[in-house]
């Protein structure tokens, strides 16, 4: 009887640790399911996580472009040197009206090969910061200001989470600016200073490239090689 007892009990200890093993088995089992139904939605919303960034990067480019075409119109319509001011630094962008203290043609400009480069009105160093540009006015009364335009069209911007400035290069500095801020001018008589501004969203790096004649801001979906800027 005795014997019969501990084989009963044997026996239960043996299914209990089968039971056991079979729940731990089966916990295994939903884990591993679980990691690879986590694992396809991943896969499945990495492309449309970044179709958002991309989206990001087309719309702030096509922003840009929309901001320097109305600058261009404002220099031709109200007969006053305009310019488009980007800091790098903030991803920030604005028009500003300058207040002229002489003469600056906007043909020396062009890329006709014969005229040089026109002067910097823009009262900053390439990449100096504002504070920097400040104490430069404060020393050069050559040097001219800007009033910022705010209207129903337009007004300061700033970009999008996740997508940045790279950097600026226009004809008058000739130079890649990758901090601080730089302008690009536009003049009464229809015509502009060519320049190069790089957008990235950390994945892909698209050029808006200013027309000097055309006044607008061509989108590339690509990274133009700042060579391009010294080509006719």
């Amino acid at each position: 009887m005795r014997v019969a007892r501990e084989s009963v009990v044997e026996l239960e200890r043996k299914r209990a640790t089968r039971w056991r093993a079979s729940q731990q088995g089966l916990t295994l089992v939903e884990i591993m399911v679980v990691l690879a139904i986590v694992g396809l939605i991943t896969v499945a919303m990495a492309p449309a996580i970044g179709g958002i960034f991309g989206a990001r990067l087309v719309s702030s480019c096509n922003r840009l472009s929309g901001m320097i075409r109305y600058a261009y119109n404002l220099s031709t319509l109200k007969g006053k040197v305009h310019r488009v001011v980007i800091n790098v630094t903030d991803g920030t962008y604005l028009v500003e009206e300058v207040e002229e203290k002489g003469e600056c043609q906007g043909t020396e400009l062009l890329d006709d090969g014969k005229k040089q480069s026109g002067p910097d009105l823009s009262g900053r160093k390439p990449g100096a910061g504002a504070e920097e540009g400040a104490a430069a006015e404060e020393e050069d009364d050559s040097i001219v200001a800007g009033k910022e335009v705010v209207d129903k069209r337009v007004r300061k911007e700033t970009l999008p989470g996740g997508v940045k400035f790279v950097g600026i290069m226009t004809r008058h500095n000739k130079t890649v600016v990758e901090d601080g801020t730089e302008s690009i001018y536009f003049f009464p008589d229809g015509t502009g200073e060519r320049a190069l501004v790089w957008l990235t969203d950390g994945e892909d790096t698209f050029t808006v490239e200013v027309k000097a004649l055309q006044g607008t801001g061509f989108v590339h979906t690509e990274e133009l090689d700042s060579k391009e800027l010294t080509k006719k």
